[in-house]
């Protein structure tokens, strides 16, 4: 059902009253999203055109998933000036993520990217842009510096839903955890960045504990289904600044023996007062 205020948003559009085009947001989402899981870029990290990434790509699945967004992002509002107009097609990917893993925006190393890394990377590349009115959000429990910081706790998934069916972009971060039973505890050994892409189905029919990603990882474009599950009880523990946090509430998926993935958290990144129009969502 569509909101009042969006209502009353396409009626000015439709007689003409409004001065500019106008991108309404809603704040409710249909219970799936398919609608851009073939539209949102899905580069492989570890591609070896143009000389690939440092480290063979390894690390840069941080710079790869934010590209892949940035990129979407432009595509619906082409106010944007984000990619490089010198060069098309896949060399101007290549271009984006090499640019943003550089020392000079998110700085990936041995280590990866972390949240505040690539929130910084994101904001600085986007103001050189001159796309000053777009915000960067990060929601979960590890740390990304005041700025760009929601509160501290389990990352609600819901928020996630909204913000991609309002033409945000959004990227997802993945932790590794390994499972002990007998002190029910999830031990963070790595961590892993992927462009939202959708929800609510499996590829086949609706379902509502599915979401759908782009993987960096995955070495041809492919929608990956996964499905999620909420974790009861537990902690979440290791060696990443932030933890130990408490385990319940969080959605993780098996990735092996007593191996999990978890939702970490998420980024946000929104166009705010757009001034030009983008595909508005509409819930049928």
């Amino acid at each position: 059902m569509i909101s009042f205020t969006r209502m009353l948003v396409i009626l000015f559009l439709m007689l003409g009253i409004a001065q500019s085009s106008v991108v309404a947001r809603v704040d409710t989402f249909p219970q799936f999203y398919i609608d851009r899981i073939n539209s949102i870029p899905d580069y492989y990290q570890r591609d070896k055109a143009f000389g690939g990434f440092p480290l063979g790509g390894s690390m840069y699945c941080g710079p790869t998933a934010a590209a892949n967004a940035l990129e979407q992002l432009e595509k619906t509002y082409s106010k944007l000036n984000i990619l490089d107009s010198m060069v098309t097609g896949k060399r101007q990917q290549y271009e984006l993520i090499k640019k943003l893993g550089s020392q000079l925006y998110i700085n990936t190393d041995k280590d990866g990217s972390g949240p505040s890394q690539i929130c910084r990377g994101l904001k600085k590349l986007l103001d050189e842009s001159g796309c000053k009115d777009v915000s960067i959000q990060h929601f979960g429990w590890r740390l990304a510096g005041k700025k760009f910081q929601n509160e501290r706790e389990v990352p609600s998934l819901d928020t996630a839903r909204l913000s991609l069916f309002n033409n945000d972009a959004v990227l997802i971060n993945f932790g590794w955890y390994e499972y002990s039973k007998k002190t029910n505890t999830y031990t963070r050994k790595g961590g892993h960045w992927v462009t939202f892409a959708g929800y609510g189905h499996n590829g086949k029919e609706a379902d509502s504990s599915v979401i759908i990603v782009h993987d960096p990882e995955t070495a041809w474009s492919v929608n990956d289904y996964i499905r999620l599950s909420k974790i009861e009880s537990g902690t979440l523990k290791g060696k990443v600044p932030g933890l130990p946090f408490d385990a319940s509430g969080f959605y993780g998926f098996p990735s092996g023996f007593r191996r999990f993935g978890i939702v970490d958290g998420f980024i946000v990144i929104r166009v705010n007062d757009a001034d030009e129009d983008s595909t508005t969502p509409s819930i049928s």
